[in-house]
């Protein structure tokens, strides 16, 4: 997107989209009102003569309105040529066309365009009277009605009635201004889907006033993009007015005279002096303000007032730095501004960098490193690419060095104005997020790139020689001089060093701290620790809050640690951090993660702020202190994976606790009791605990528990039912556990408290010893999911299971379950069932038939199932109760025992999906398979199935159909014409017969008119296809594709592909006016493509006409070039020749094409390409590689 100076908006626009020019007495009370009214109620501002003020110099006011109109329409009537006004109007506009390109438009009302371009009938007889009182103006008259019945327009004779001529006219007009607009932002990249974005925000159609923000940094294109939607959308309104740089006028002194010049435009009144006044009066007119680069809101209001108090249907939109204007602002939507897309991003430089806007291919590398410093950002695009247009390669390479460490000033200078508005503490905040915080991956923290540089910049230039002088310090380079060399100073209040950067070691000892009293930030991070310290004194560290060293190498931190916030030094060579109790009252986090010499923790008891302990993966750590029992502001621990634990404290006091993680403990034998009411996560895995304790009944906000690989575990407490709010169980392979969740003894009520747990999901994974689930479970009337998966001597399901009434999902997998119980049907919300890997399963019930939710049932690898949801008996009313079910999808795979459905299923009246996959022993479906008629898609794949049942024609919905490796199926039934359905068939190598018509109905019909789409051998009767949208020929033995393709008016897609003894393709082709793309890959014969085909009558070959907007050849061996004839292509976009290795030239007039945005050439024997490459004024994307190119134009 250019930027902000490169879209100035049209405050001095054009005042009217369209001027009317017509005889009064012929039409304005008739034809013309009724246009002004159209054209007014679709927004275009219309000028009709009838608003000329009386005394106004009419000829010289009409005349200038002319030309500040974009469009003129001509209404022609029988007495247009009887006006000297009308045919001295007519001269004018046909000036404007001439030399300012003004859009004209005829419209030839009740008479023939031949009588107004030859002057003949009643309107040449109107003519030939007024030319013989001004025949000095005979000629020049003439010559413009010819010149103006030549251009194309509206004819009252063609279009009727008069109501559909106007919507014509009208619609015409939209058509053309946005195509104006369209050339007014065509050196413009990225906005078109913005502006509608924030068109669609603006709701302009709404009645009330309506105020967008757009926010972003300096350069993102703020500016720009305000302005392409005011030059859009000001017509909508009464009055508009663009205010540029409110701030800079503020600051300069000058917004009382901008405020003068928005009331004078808006207004049309230069003199008036009362503002109170003139703001009264703006209150009743619909208008549209911009004000831009507003960085408080008390400058709105110094020049507009209160923004509610504008007429209902204005619109405001504000650009500004700053989100926190918006929000004062109290602004209806803010529109964030991103940066350009990768896409964008480069054709936007490469109009800056190369002349024409096309990429030089010896510049490639470099210009992917320059678009990637930009990070999207049009002001560093633009910049960059003046900076480096015309300059050598070397240059741009060393550009790019420089600007790793220096931004560009102008880039440095525009988002600069940011950081100076800020106070001292913010200015402090934001070089602190600038220079030390990279690699940070916390959400509060974002920050783009080149504001981090800009920041770095301004660090930079406080001593330019002396990194030791400076505030902060992140290059890697002036980090190494000032530790190596001790040149640090007392300047000095953060260091973050990114050790991947560093080539070699970094020795220093703690004197390289010493001259550093003020620092207060130390970052060392990285793969590999670089910097290598014999002993620290921590008298030196007395102001450090962050302390941050990844694989710190010496076995104990010896600091003062009472100003500290955060300790963080994973991967360390610690064994313990101190061992006197210090005052760490201002410390919130430790994290020693992957330390796996620690091997005992200090006395935290003074550390309470702490909120996070972090000491994952510390192997040698066998006990923590007692002091963490105290940590009344614990929220975190994590103590996963410390294999030498044993014990912990007896209990945990923290409140806050929400985060415990247990995980991979596996020598902890018991289990602390825990106090906290804010616990949500409970990790344990690999823990040596054989039971859970009951004191887990104190976790009332306890919301997930997952316990993992704990192979001592052989009960779970029923103290779980009295968590509240669990909504999420995992137990997996916990080998000995036997016992689970038995239900506690009832209350003195009579209840378990079972009744009163929250929604729940219950997940039992590789638990080897469970061989059931107790009754009293199904107490659970809570439980939403149940997942039972690879528990291999898991042999049943609780007979009760229908009293689960909240069961939504049931997944048992991988189980030795024999049946599904009866009261399976009893569950009045179960949407899903699966049922995989049940090797045992024989059965399953016809209750299930009792469902009445919407469901997918799936069966999958039950190789033992043999009777399959055979319907129950009768009800005494004679139904079932299958015809009271919900919507269904049934799925069933790998069930290698199951030869059919009993036909009974057939009353499954709402089944909509059934898919039979890899049931290798199924050899029928039923004959009543038409009764299914909600049925929307079947798919038979890998069954032995021999034929289709007639039936299938009656399935009314049916509109997908697939037959996959059947590989008996010998005949499908001609009812199949029956179906409007897309139809696949493939890897059925035994089918014989194939969609025989059948014979004619009493009506003479044959059905075939109503089939979907399908793909077919291509027969020469092909054309006769004519809803056929999309052809797809692939592996086949074609030798050419039919001269009746041409006839297929729909075709907007053509495949052909592995045609290895394709030829030729016809010229017909060029006859398809819908076809978009075409693709023809590894057709290695192919050799003559797309040749020209005869003329027209009319010099044309139909070829201009075509909608394709792609073409892509790739793998065709045989082919050596593209006839010149394709270059006639007018809509072509998209060129592909890739991997054609004897493709030797591209059409000289490839530069014809237009429209082409894309052009790939690959692996081809094109040794040059044409030199009318560069006539190609659309391309944004080239790409030659992989050729023998010797040169370019």
């Amino acid at each position: 997107m250019a930027s902000s100076s490169s879209c100035p908006p049209r405050n001095a626009k054009k005042l009217h989209d369209v001027f009317l020019s017509f005889r009064g007495e012929d039409t304005r009370d008739n034809f013309t009102s009724h246009l002004h009214y159209v054209l007014s109620l679709k927004g275009i501002k219309t000028f009709v003569d009838d608003q000329l003020i009386r005394g106004d110099n009419i000829s010289r006011s009409l005349l200038d309105t002319i030309e500040a109109s974009s469009i003129s329409i001509i209404i022609f009537s029988e007495r247009y040529a009887s006006s000297r006004w009308c045919l001295d109007e007519l001269l004018k506009i046909l000036e404007c066309k001439h030399d300012y390109g003004q859009i004209v438009i005829p419209v030839f009302y009740r008479v023939d365009p031949s009588h107004v371009r030859w002057k003949t009938g009643t309107f040449g007889d109107y003519f030939s009277e007024l030319g013989e009182r001004y025949p000095e103006k005979m000629q020049r008259w003439g010559n413009a009605l010819t010149e103006a019945a030549n251009l194309s327009g509206f004819d009252s004779h063609v279009i009727r009635p008069e109501s559909k001529l106007i919507e014509a006219i009208a619609n015409g007009v939209l058509k053309r201004l946005d195509a104006t607009f369209q050339s007014e932002n065509k050196g413009l990249v990225g906005v078109a889907w913005r502006i509608k974005e924030i068109e669609s925000l603006l709701c302009i159609r709404s009645a009330g006033v309506y105020v967008l923000g757009i926010w972003g940094i300096g350069g993102i294109g703020k500016t720009t993009i305000a302005g392409a939607v005011f030059n859009k959308i000001s017509r909508c309104f009464e009055g508009s007015y663009f205010a540029l740089d409110v701030r800079e006028a503020e600051e300069t002194g000058r917004i009382k005279d901008l405020q003068k010049e928005l009331l004078s435009k808006l207004l049309n009144d230069g003199n008036a002096r009362n503002v109170e006044s003139q703001l009264n009066r703006l209150a009743r007119k619909k208008v549209l303000l911009v004000f831009d680069d507003v960085n408080h809101p008390g400058q709105i209001e110094s020049l507009i007032g209160c923004l509610d108090e504008l007429a209902s249907g204005s619109r405001v939109i504000i650009t500004t730095r700053d989100k926190q204007v918006l929000e004062n602002c109290w602004v209806n939507q803010i529109y964030r501004m991103k940066e350009l897309v990768d896409v964008d991003a480069h054709k936007l430089f490469c109009q800056c960098a190369f002349r024409g806007g096309h990429l030089d291919a010896s510049y490639t590398e470099v210009t992917r490193k320059a678009i990637k410093y930009a990070h999207g950002v049009p002001l560093a695009l633009q910049v960059l690419g003046r900076h480096l247009c015309g300059r050598s390669k070397e240059v741009w390479e060393s550009a790019m060095r420089k600007l790793e460490i220096i931004p560009h000033v102008d880039i440095l200078k525009v988002l600069k104005i940011s950081y100076d508005s800020l106070d001292d503490s913010q200015k402090n905040v934001f070089l602190d997020i600038a220079c030390l915080l990279e690699g940070e991956h916390r959400d509060e923290i974002r920050m783009h790139d080149l504001l981090r540089d800009m920041g770095r910049e301004i660090v930079r230039n406080e001593s330019i020689d002396l990194p030791g002088k400076r505030s902060r310090l992140w290059y890697h380079k002036d980090i190494d001089e000032v530790l190596k060399k001790n040149t640090g100073t007392e300047a000095i209040k953060g260091i973050s060093l990114d050790m991947n950067k560093v080539n070699r070691k970094i020795h220093m000892d703690s004197f390289a701290f010493s001259k550093m009293p003020k620092l207060r930030f130390l970052k060392f991070y990285g793969f590999e620790n670089k910097c290598m310290v014999s002993h620290l004194d921590g008298v030196l560290f007395a102001e450090l809050r962050h302390l941050e060293w990844q694989q710190y190498p010496l076995k104990t931190l010896n600091i003062h640690a009472e100003n500290l916030v955060s300790l963080k030094m994973p991967f360390s060579k610690v064994e313990q951090l101190w061992d006197d109790v210090q005052d760490l009252v201002n410390l919130k986090e430790i994290d020693l993660c992957g330390s796996k010499s620690l091997t005992k923790l200090p006395d935290l008891s003074q550390a309470k702020t702490l909120e996070t302990l972090s000491l994952e993966g510390c192997l040698s750590l066998m006990e923590t202190h007692s002091s963490i029992q105290y940590l009344n502001k614990l929220k975190v621990l994590d103590l996963g994976k410390c294999k030498s634990l044993t014990s912990l404290p007896t209990s945990i006091h923290s409140k806050d606790l929400k985060t415990l993680i247990l995980w991979g403990c596996s020598n902890l034998k018991n289990f602390p009791k825990i106090t906290s009411c804010h616990i949500s996560l409970l990790q344990l895995g690999e823990v040596g605990i054989k039971e859970l304790p009951s004191s887990i009944e104190c976790l009332s906000n306890l919301g997930e528990l997952l316990i993992t690989d704990c192979s001592e575990l052989e009960s779970i407490s029923s103290s779980v039912f009295k968590l509240k709010s669990l909504n999420y169980i995992e137990i997996s392979n916990c080998s000995n556990l036997k016992r689970f969740l038995e239900i506690p003894s009832c209350n003195t009520d009579g209840s378990t408290g079972i009744e009163r747990l929250g929604s729940c999901k219950l997940v039992l994974k590789e638990c080897s010893n469970i061989e059931s689930l107790p009754s009293s479970l199904c107490m659970f009337k809570s439980l939403t999911s149940l997942e039972i998966v690879d528990c291999q001597n898991f042999k049943r399901l609780p007979d009760e299971l229908g009293n689960l009434e909240a069961l939504k999902t049931l997944t048992v997998d991988g189980t030795a379950i024999r049946e599904v119980p009866k009261s399976l049907g009893q569950l009045p919300l179960l949407y899903s069932l699966q049922l995989k890997k049940c090797s045992e399963l024989e059965y399953i019930s016809s209750n299930i038939f009792k469902l009445k939710s919407d469901m997918l049932i799936e069966i999958s690898n039950c190789s033992n199932l043999k009777r399959f949801l055979e319907i129950p008996s009768c009800n005494t009313d004679g139904s079932t109760g299958i015809e009271r079910l919900g919507s269904c999808e049934l799925v069933l795979k790998e069930c290698s025992n199951i030869e059919c459905l009993p036909s009974s299923m057939c009353m499954f009246k709402s089944l909509t999906s059934l898919e039979i996959v890899d049931c290798q022993n199924f050899k029928r479906l039923p004959d009543e398979l038409g009764n299914f008629e909600a049925l929307s898609t079947l798919t038979i794949d890998g069954t032995v199935i021999r034929e289709v049942p007639e039936s299938l024609g009656r399935l009314p919905l049916l509109y997908s159909l697939q037959l996959k490796k059947c590989s008996e199926l010998e005949y499908i039934s001609s009812s199949i014409f029956k179906l409007k359905s897309d139809i696949e068939i493939s890897n059925c190598s035994n089918l014989k017969r194939f969609l025989e018509i059948p014979s004619c109905n009493t009506d003479g019909s044959t059905g075939i008119e109503w089939l979907g789409s399908y793909e077919l051998r291509l027969p020469d009767e092909l054309g006769n296809l004519e809803a056929l949208r999309m052809l797809t020929v692939d592996g086949t033995t074609i030798r050419e594709v039919p001269e009746s393709l041409g006839q297929l008016p729909l075709l907007y897609s053509l495949q052909l592909k592995n045609c290895s003894e394709l030829e030729y393709i016809s010229s017909s082709i060029f006859k398809m006016k819908s076809l978009e793309s075409i693709e023809i890959s590894n057709c290695s014969n192919l050799k003559s493509f797309l040749e020209n085909p005869s003329c027209n009558t009319d010099g044309g070959t139909r070829i201009e006409k075509l909608a394709s907007s792609r073409l892509k050849l790739e793998g065709c061996s045989s082919l050596e070039s593209l006839p010149s004839s394709l270059c006639m292509f007018k809509n072509l976009t998209s060129l592909e020749i890739i991997d054609c290795q004897n493709f030797k030239r591209l059409p000289n007039e490839l530069g014809n094409s237009k429209c082409l945005t894309v052009l790939i050439v690959k692996g081809t024997a094109i040794r040059e390409v044409p030199e009318s490459l560069g006539q190609l004024s659309s391309l944004e994307s080239l790409v030659l590689s992989n050729n023998n190119l010797e040169r370019l134009p």
